[in-house]
């Protein structure tokens, strides 16, 4: 069998040919057409010198020629690297230096990059962002024989806590993820999906589900036009759509100030950073029509569980964690003790036996066929975050959480950030989620040298200090927490986690404290 994941694209152009399967800028290209292109791409691929396990390093955005020449790199048995749009010098240099590429391609900012960047000036071969047009003779050229086994796509983690980790998308491992999003998601072929997430279009591809690529720049997450996007759902009578909690927080603000309705959106799913009630309520009001579903999860293992946001409303006790539902069915999850060790490899047995019963707090450690089983060239990052268990090998995710009696599961925060105060366990999500409740407003607490710092960030002037002392004492922490009033930076891939490592140079410079 040829598990190459291209040939789901095939299929589904063989069984809606006329579908529209792409959107972008007031173009499209239906199925019939796209595959033609990947094959005719394929084709060109191949006469620059692009082959059977070949690596090339792609700097486009979201849009139709991304998909068509990834596609056509996967026809052709070659492997992908994705780069984020927001992406610098040193980050391309590392993706370049670890993969040896063959091949670059990019727009015209990331062709200034090239040449700035010694590992990128030396990739011999240097590709188009699409192949003109007359390149589209041949048509029924069949796609590489891989196994499940064969690299087929490279991600890289935001290394917000060291080195980005590069992770290893097999073909098989693509086909169990899409899988598990198709049953999941329960999109049909009549849905119209706006896209913001790119691993989500490749599921649309090959389930003949039509894509909306929004008009924003994803370089910049931050800057994103809310009107467009409500512009881009209105046209195209979009039905259901994902993304980040920051752009769907910007369309909601939109949409209930301008009292603008999406009635035709029915299903709204929500990943890449945790969801609070304060904004799942804001959700809600803004899209009364829409299911909406927050989805847990990250590079290595998406999903891992979800909940609606309107049970999430019912759970308003911040003291015990934010509630991410129970795990698929796809997943199996564990808790297993804190640990900064490898552990090596364990029996099941051992394995078992170590970890955590319900209601205990620990590191959240999950399985599955589509749970990322390797990284790509990285075997520190591999002892760090796999556990092999017997034929099973298990990922740590690096978040605490625990399991209530029932199976839900709740975050408290990242397991690396978890501190001891005066005696006192602290862990982040409950305090993020209880401040936030009490100020209106994004806030965390750090812990140096045995000092505790409150960064909060004011949504429009600066809150009074005996409010925020106030406050402090609702939720547990000493009058003698230091308060940093500044902007909070945030993950440069959606805008929406806190960036606790560069939040945490501002302890040592002291800067902007009110």
């Amino acid at each position: 069998m040829n598990h190459n994941i291209v040939e789901l694209l095939y299929c589904a152009a063989a069984e809606n040919p006329s579908k529209t399967a792409l959107i972008h800028n007031g173009k499209s290209v239906n199925f019939s057409e796209l595959a033609s292109r990947v094959r005719s791409t394929a084709h060109s691929l191949q006469k620059r010198g692009i082959g059977y396990n070949d690596h090339v390093l792609f700097f486009i955005p979201m849009s139709i020629p991304l998909y068509a020449m990834i596609l056509a790199c996967w026809h052709c048995g070659a492997v992908a690297l994705f780069m984020d749009a927001w992406a610098g010098r040193k980050r391309l240099q590392h993706a370049a230096t670890l993969a040896q590429c063959k091949g670059f391609t990019g727009v015209f900012q990331a062709k200034i990059l090239k040449q700035l960047v010694p590992s990128l000036r030396k990739i011999p071969i240097s590709l188009p962002v699409q192949f003109p047009s007359h390149a589209t003779a041949v048509t029924d050229t069949p796609s590489a024989e891989v196994n499940g086994k064969h690299p087929a796509l490279i991600t890289f983690t935001t290394g917000s806590t060291g080195i980005p980790k590069a992770a290893n998308r097999t073909h098989g491992y693509l086909r169990s993820q899409h899988e598990v999003l198709k049953s999941h998601l329960s999109l049909s072929q009549k849905d119209i999906d706006l896209v913001t997430l790119p691993i989500f279009v490749f599921n649309n591809l090959a389930s003949g589900i039509t894509s909306v690529i929004p008009d924003c720049n994803p370089a910049k997450p931050q800057k994103v036009n809310p009107s467009r996007l409500y512009r881009d759902m209105s046209n195209y009578r979009v039905s259901s759509s994902s993304g980040s909690p920051y752009i769907f927080e910007r369309l909601a603000e939109y949409c209930t100030t301008k009292n603008n309705h999406l009635d035709h959106l029915r299903k709204i799913f929500i990943g890449g950073a945790p969801v609070f009630p304060s904004l799942a309520e804001k959700l809600c009001r803004a899209f009364p029509h829409a299911q909406i579903e927050i989805v847990y999860g990250s590079t290595e293992a998406e999903p891992i569980s979800t909940i609606d946001a309107r049970v999430l409303l019912d759970k308003t006790d911040s003291l015990k964690g934010l509630a991410v539902g129970k795990p698929i069915p796809a997943i199996d999850l564990r808790i297993i003790p804190f640990t900064d060790e490898s552990t090596g490899a364990l029996s099941p047995e051992q394995f078992q036996t170590w970890c955590l019963a319900p209601g205990q707090t620990g590191e959240i450690c999950v399985s599955g066929k589509h749970v990322l089983t390797e990284y790509f060239k990285n075997p520190l990052a591999w002892a760090q975050n796999k556990i092999p268990a017997g034929p099973i090998i298990w990922h740590r995710t690096g978040d605490a959480g625990y399991l209530d009696d029932s199976g839900e599961l709740y975050l408290m925060g990242r397991a690396g950030q978890r501190f001891t105060f005066n005696d006192m366990n602290y862990f982040l999500m409950p305090l993020e989620e209880r401040l936030e409740a009490l100020t209106g407003c994004c806030a965390t607490v750090l812990e140096s040298k045995g000092e505790l710092t409150l960064f909060i960030e004011p949504r429009k002037k600066m809150l009074e200090r005996s409010f925020l002392h106030s406050c402090l004492l609702q939720t547990g922490l000493p009058k003698t927490t230091h308060i940093m009033q500044c902007r909070i930076p945030r993950d440069p891939r959606h805008n929406s986690k806190i960036d606790y490592g560069r939040l945490s140079k501002r302890l040592i410079t002291k800067e902007n404290i009110h």
